[in-house]
């Protein structure tokens, strides 16, 4: 369920969603009708989130009808939430965007993007098979660099992040990552991780 949408941050409580009954964390899906997710089940979807809202800029000062999904309710609700200007006189809105708003996420793509990221991004620059040794007859097995239990070997082409909707509690998840790095991850040191 966690593809279906990008997560409400914070709603104001003195806002039109939240009256509209938008909450912290429930989804966005779409905007205008358009999804802002790809999913297994629609196409065309743009994978970047801001790829996603790239249109919604040319309709500043109007309304556009915005689809949520709640996880606690299971229901969705469409809200028209007016588009308010990113630039005033050419500078960022203070507004929208105090200072440091935009730039406070920047220093952790790489727990963003370390867990599947295999686009030649320096994120991507991590083992996905560890722990390898040799099986006989050129074979090989170890374990996928996600792995909770490294005690289980698997070969080396045994895909480590399956694609599903539904997550692989066998590896971390990307909250384990952002709150846990420093533990769930070891370091490889001459083939082998710290374990």
């Amino acid at each position: 369920m966690t593809d279906l949408g990008h997560i409400v941050v914070h709603v104001e409580r003195d806002s039109k969603a939240y009256s509209a009954g938008v909450r912290d964390l429930d989804l966005l899906v779409a905007v205008e009708g358009v999804r802002v997710v790809a999913s297994e089940s629609s196409t065309g979807a743009p994978l970047e989130f801001s790829n996603a809202l790239a249109d919604v800029l040319e309709k500043v000062g109007a309304e556009v009808e915005c689809t949520f999904f709640s996880t606690d309710s299971g229901t969705s609700k469409v809200v028209a939430l007016f588009v308010h200007p990113i630039l005033i006189d050419g500078v960022i809105s203070s507004d929208l965007a105090p200072p440091g708003r935009l730039t406070q996420g920047l220093c952790s793509p790489w727990l963003a993007d370390y867990r599947e990221c295999g686009c030649y991004y320096w994120a991507a620059s991590r083992p996905d098979f560890v722990n390898a040794r040799l099986e006989g007859a050129g074979g090989a097995s170890g374990n996928s660099w996600m792995q909770r239990d490294r005690t289980i070997r698997n070969r080396p082409d045994a895909r480590p992040y399956p694609n599903s909707p539904t997550p692989d509690l066998t590896h971390f998840t990307y909250q384990e990552l952002y709150l846990e790095w420093q533990s769930k991850l070891k370091f490889v040191v001459r083939g082998q991780d710290s374990e």
